[in-house]
């Protein structure tokens, strides 16, 4: 594998059967609904820290060929709290100031460097929301908040939608 794939696919139904040897940042507890016989290595993700730590970790990641994201959109929750929680300036009320989204996307691009200097495969699942151009409306992925997963998305290799043709999952 010399080429590493970023692959954002919305409305993800987990593929949980290991063959891609992937470790799976849940931030929604996602993995729940789920059959347990089928659950890969999971790491339920309530602070940035805790990722940072597996990341960190030569050991724990030298396992793992994939790392799979799920959602983008809470990530991104996690990694505001995380900058209102160390900055509390940043936010007015329950949202961050033009400086907290600053801070934000700075954060945000810090973990995609250590994301992506782990070498592996990477996989964001993120849901999808309706958006509006003048009449016409159509489906994107939900990145959550901020400019930081839109700015993403231009970056990725592949994206794909996860859907059902005759009854068949097909991207």
């Amino acid at each position: 594998r010399k080429k590493k794939i970023a692959t954002a696919v919305y409305e993800y139904q987990a593929d949980c059967d290991g063959e891609w040897e992937e470790i799976l940042f849940d931030f929604e507890n996602g993995m729940k609904r789920v059959d347990p016989k089928f659950w890969q290595t999971r790491l339920q993700v309530t602070n940035i820290d805790d990722m940072y730590e597996v990341l960190d970790d030569a050991e724990t990641m030298a396992q793992f060929q994939t790392i799979v994201i799920d959602p983008m959109s809470a990530l991104i929750d996690v990694l505001i709290e995380d900058v209102a929680k160390k900055q509390p300036n940043l936010r007015k009320g329950n949202n961050l100031t033009i400086q907290g989204f600053g801070a934000l996307k700075a954060a945000f691009n810090t973990l995609w460097k250590r994301i992506q200097a782990t070498n592996k495969n990477i996989v964001l699942v993120a849901h999808e929301k309706s958006e509006k151009l003048g009449e016409i409306n159509y489906m994107t992925p939900d990145t959550g908040a901020g400019s930081s997963g839109r700015e993403l998305i231009k970056n990725l290799d592949v994206i794909g939608r996860v859907t059902h043709l005759n009854g068949k999952r097909a991207i």
